[in-house]
């Protein structure tokens, strides 16, 4: 007797679930090869393999850049795919529609709402240190899964006003000290608005975006977050190899000097300043900066940091790569439009002067990125997770996999059938 068919609902199921399988393979073929295009580019103006005696730069500098710059010829990267689905290009035209929304402040007396937008001063104390500072930043009120309770309890909350909100931070929060602990913050609620979103028929909508029909707008954002995605998986793996070269050189001497003056600058820009606007004592101030240079895992982040900053400046002496105003010029020419460059450059010269070094050591990595071999090919990082881990090269991936280097150029990847 012959099998039964499915049930209508079952076919249905594995219809969708062969839909989503193609999209993946289709979307993942193009990053892919967006990606493999933007890398050659890179591989073609790459700084030369020619290294400068001539150069103001001491012997342990030169002998650590030189050893950089081979080990990178070791290195096997295997980036994940950026992938583009239907839900990417709907959260793209979501942004554009909140591009174009209205907004409408709330008065003095009126109460907050769900899903308003509130300009907060927060200052969060655990067991008696600051946890948290802010002024005059502005939210959502939406649940926050780190901060559970903390925005639902403005609701209803008169403008302006203060209150305290106690916070049980969950389980699973990133730093493993402080899950399950209560936080409790002080709220000072500045001010409320209320932000409408056009529909995407709304004329300006229309008008602005140059599409009468959703499809046409579609297939046009879709296109854009290609190049994106091949953009960002370039990008990444400036990433890996950094974080790998660190990985081989972790006997390299990182003097703790510059790793507190970096965590100093870091921990100045994330609490240091909200806390001085907020009235912190200064021994608040001194215990919370003492906490952040202590931490374990923030401390290692920013040795890599140091080391990696040094090594570039390494690599480009070494190379002899200069930059002019004109390089810089151009690429920020690229990055954001006919803007008056020059006269914000003239008037912020340290702005210039990071930016020339930014620019350096920008190509001081492609030049170590020319020398290692990259391939497209590991699965898509998982969303809120930053960097991959590199994936064995024996791991199965299921993803047509491309490799780029300076000696093969491009190469497509292999056709069904064929071997990789």
């Amino acid at each position: 007797m012959a099998p039964k068919p499915p049930p209508p609902k079952v076919r249905g199921q594995t219809a969708a679930r062969q839909r989503a399988a193609e999209e993946k393979r289709t979307s993942a073929r193009s990053t892919t090869l967006e990606a493999g295009r933007q890398l050659q580019r890179i591989l073609q103006s790459a700084p030369g393999a020619t290294t400068s005696a001539s150069v103001g730069i001491d012997d342990a500098a030169r002998k650590s850049a030189e050893r950089v710059l081979r080990l990178a010829t070791t290195v096997e990267l295997h980036v994940p795919v950026g992938l583009v689905r239907d839900v990417d290009v709907d959260a793209r035209i979501a942004s554009m529609q909140r591009q174009l929304s209205w907004v409408a402040s709330r008065k003095a007396g009126d109460h907050v709402r769900a899903g308003d937008e509130v300009q907060l001063d927060l200052l969060g104390y655990l067991g008696g240190d600051v946890f948290l500072a802010e002024t005059d930043t502005w939210y959502r009120v939406t649940p926050n899964r780190l901060l559970p309770g903390l925005f639902e309890a403005l609701v209803g909350q008169p403008v302006p006003g203060q209150r305290l909100v106690n916070v049980t931070l969950p389980q699973d929060y990133p730093v493993p000290q402080q899950a399950g602990r209560t936080v409790v913050f002080a709220v000072a609620l500045k001010a409320a608005r209320a932000r409408t979103v056009p529909a995407v028929n709304d004329p300006i909508f229309v008008e602005v975006t140059n599409k009468k029909k959703l499809s046409e707008l579609k297939a046009e954002l879709k296109k854009e977050l290609i190049i994106l995605r091949g953009q960002q998986m370039v990008e990444h793996a400036r990433l890996m190899l950094l974080r790998e070269l660190y990985i081989k050189s972790m006997g390299d001497d990182v003097p703790d000097a510059l790793v507190d003056e970096e965590l100093t600058k870091q921990w100045r820009g994330l609490q240091g300043e909200s806390q001085a606007r907020q009235g912190v004592s200064l021994d608040a101030q001194k215990r919370s900066q003492q906490a952040y240079l202590q931490d374990p895992t923030i401390r290692g982040e920013a040795r890599r940091i140091v080391w990696e900053m040094r090594t570039l400046e390494a690599v480009a002496e070494t190379l002899a790569i200069e930059v002019s105003d004109d390089d810089l010029r151009q690429t920020l020419a690229v990055m954001f439009g006919s803007l008056d460059l020059d006269g914000i450059l003239y008037r912020n010269p340290g702005l210039h002067k990071d930016l020339l070094k930014g620019l350096r050591q920008r190509r001081a990595q492609d030049a170590l990125l020319s020398r290692a071999t990259v391939a497209f090919d590991a699965p898509p990082t998982p969303k809120g997770q930053r960097v991959k881990p590199l994936v064995p090269p024996d791991e199965k991936t299921g993803v047509d996999r491309m490799v780029v280097t300076t000696t093969r150029g491009l190469k497509r990847p292999p056709s069904k059938g064929s071997g990789s």
